[in-house]
């Protein structure tokens, strides 16, 4: 077997942080099974040196089950007070990486991982090398006890299958009641339960025992131990759910073991806060690998979905947002089946204006029937105030924000796939939105509206579409419309990597051009978000932001229409034009080589000319602006502007 102990390391990290004083010291070993194999995968031993059980923990062994995978990663850093506990996080990490159920390439017969175990009267022996290895790993660790975390596709206690298809295990506990651990489970359901408000979402619990060949049911039968499987539903959850679902089953029962003292909501509170104290330890000041940025990109997630999720549920829940003194009510409906990398996201925004509310409301309603897309979350907001600029006042920007952070957190949305749209004066909403907060979009359509004051520059790198009728000529929409087909044709002429733009004048329509503006939902959709774009143009409106794509200044020099616009080729970065004084370039893996200089230059002059260190404080800071992982640098480079 190829298992290989490379690390021994006595008080890990996070135990040193939370542990009482009387505390003896934990344990923890980590090596390789399959080492050298394409499905090499980690497994770690915390052993607390105190009498207690074993228990071991294995998550994705089916590839498109993520959630146990990444909630058993962060359960091998619980600090344990008795006994000893050994995780396998990502069993099956070539389905794992290829978001398959299956074994990649392995042979139809060996194909299904969780049912390659032996069982008795079927198999004496398991099947295929990943099985084989495991099953030595686990029998060598002697286990009293094992949970194999997994999530299924449907809600169990609501799935109606078609006639002759089984109903799904999703949100389930899975465990044979020849075990005697009745009073055991009934805890863990009451733990899973408490995270679950929707009655045709609960857990529920299945005492038939897991299936056969299964590795629940190999530990179970063969070695004669207790064994269970936890299910989340994958179905309509984001991932932070679903890991939140597992920690919360795992916190119980170990507690239950006495293998743990802390709640599930504590240990939560211990992820966030010791990666708040590493920042603090002088680990921020040292340069990073490339793979310790990346990592460190992914704990930032981590503690944040673990920090926020309940919270956000809650928000959701209760239908509505609230931002200091403004309130936004909100709808939304999903479309769809959900893409690998996540949903698309449609921001929707009504007509109306300055009128009495009743006038709002009831454009907020039509607005919830204009536009269904074949995939993705149509979200539709209430504005917060019934004026005449509701959807350009310089609160909706932060609104915005809270929408992007909750629908990825909470529908799985991709961020780089987060559209605007609106009609009327919701249309007013997109032109004014669109430029100033272009750097968190992936393309916006304009439908009957006013640009007001605002111009297109700050369209650079954002999908533009406008749908007017060719009649609409109050406030001579339509005339401006026609404009800017004009000036954006134009700019695109003059850059064509940029501008890109579709607009339509309905002939013969007016202010309505019954729905024949829905077009601008597949449009837009055939867009991802340029998160790196080679040129920026940034034009601050009346209500100013600090960043901008990898630009950024200080408060002090968010100047209304200050215009800054700079070049980025390779290692190279040209200012072309900037009216703030001083400015911040911010760089990552994906625009730089860090092995290499990077110069900065502004009308012929060298304004920086060296090599960057990657930067943990550079990389908090950005992320912690938007919480937007596409959107983390890791470097920046401050220069000011000579006058």
């Amino acid at each position: 077997m190829k298992q290989k102990r490379f690390e021994s390391v006595a008080l890990c990290l996070i135990c040193l942080l939370i542990a009482a004083p009387v505390a003896t010291a934990v344990e923890t070993h980590t090596g390789l099974l399959g080492e050298g194999t394409p499905w090499q995968t980690p497994w770690y031993i915390n052993d607390s040196g105190i009498d207690g059980p074993t228990v071991v923990i294995t998550g994705g062994i089916h590839g498109n089950e993520p959630a146990g995978a990444a909630s058993a990663e962060q359960i091998r850093h619980w600090p344990i007070v008795r006994g000893k506990l050994v995780v396998i996080p990502r069993v099956n990490t070539a389905g794992l990486e290829a978001n398959t159920r299956y074994i990649p390439g392995a042979v139809d017969a060996q194909k299904d991982l969780n049912r390659n175990f032996p069982s008795p009267g079927i198999a004496q022996q398991p099947r295929g090398e990943i099985a084989t290895e495991l099953w030595e790993f686990v029998v060598n660790q002697d286990p009293d006890w094992l949970f194999d975390l997994h999530e299924g596709y449907e809600f169990n206690i609501s799935h109606k299958p078609k006639p002759g298809k089984k109903k799904s295990v999703g949100s389930t506990i899975i465990y044979s009641s020849r075990q005697e651990i009745g009073p055991m489970v009934e805890r863990m359901l009451t733990a899973a339960n408490g995270t679950v408000s929707d009655p045709d979402r609960k857990f529920v619990l299945r005492g038939r025992g897991p299936i056969k060949r299964s590795l629940a049911s190999a530990v179970n039968l063969i070695l004669n131990k207790r064994a269970m499987i936890l299910e989340t539903t994958y179905k309509s959850q984001p991932l932070s759910i679903r890991t939140h679902q597992h920690r919360v089953m795992m916190a119980s029962a170990l507690r239950q073991l006495e293998i743990i003292e802390r709640t599930a909501e504590e240990l939560d509170e211990l992820l966030v806060s010791a990666n708040a104290e590493m920042s603090q330890d002088g680990v921020a000041a040292q340069p990073l690998s490339k793979q310790q940025a990346e990592r460190l990109v992914e704990v930032l997630w981590e503690d944040y979905a673990v920090g926020e999720t309940n919270k956000r549920q809650r928000e959701i829940e209760s239908g509505q947002i609230t931002i200091g003194d403004k309130t936004m009510p909100f709808w939304y409906k999903v479309f769809g089946d959900k893409p690998r990398s996540g949903r698309r996201l449609y921001i929707s925004m009504h007509g109306g204006g300055s009128a009495p509310a009743a006038v709002n409301d009831r454009q907020y309603e039509n607005q919830k029937r204009l536009y269904e897309p074949d995939e993705g979350v149509y979200f539709v907001p209430r504005a917060p105030t019934n004026t005449w600029n509701l959807w350009h006042e310089s609160h909706i920007d932060a609104f915005f924000q809270r929408v992007i952070e909750n629908m990825v957190l909470l529908e799985d949305v991709d961020p780089n796939r987060v559209y605007i749209m609106g009609y009327s004066a919701g249309g007013d909403g997109v032109f004014q939105l669109a430029p100033r907060m272009a750097d968190r979009l992936a393309a916006a359509a304009m439908m009957a509206g006013h640009p007001n004051e605002t111009t297109p520059d700050g369209l650079r790198n954002l999908p533009f579409t406008i749908h007017m009728g060719e009649h609409d000529s109050a406030y001579d929409r339509n005339r401006l419309a026609s404009q800017w087909k004009t000036t954006l044709d134009d700019l695109h002429r003059q850059d064509p990597g940029g501008y890109r733009n579709q607009v339509t004048i309905h002939e013969g329509m007016g202010h309505w051009v019954n729905r024949k503006d829905a077009v601008a939902v597949p449009w837009m959709a055939q867009f991802s978000r340029v998160t790196c774009p080679d040129l920026i143009v940034w034009k601050q409106d009346d209500r100013t932001h600090q960043r901008f794509y990898w630009l950024a200044v200080d408060q002090q020099h968010a100047r209304p229409n200050a215009i800054v616009r700079v070049k980025h080729d390779g290692q190279a970065f040209e200012i072309q034009q900037c009216d703030a004084a001083k400015l911040l370039i911010r760089v990552n893996d994906q625009m730089i080589d860090f092995g290499q200089n990077v110069r900065v230059t502004y009308q012929g002059d060298i304004l920086f000319d060296g090599q960057l260190n990657r930067s943990k404080a550079v990389i908090e800071k950005t992320f912690n602006e938007r919480h937007d992982v596409n959107a983390v640098y890791s470097a920046e480079i401050a220069v000011e502007i000579p006058l």
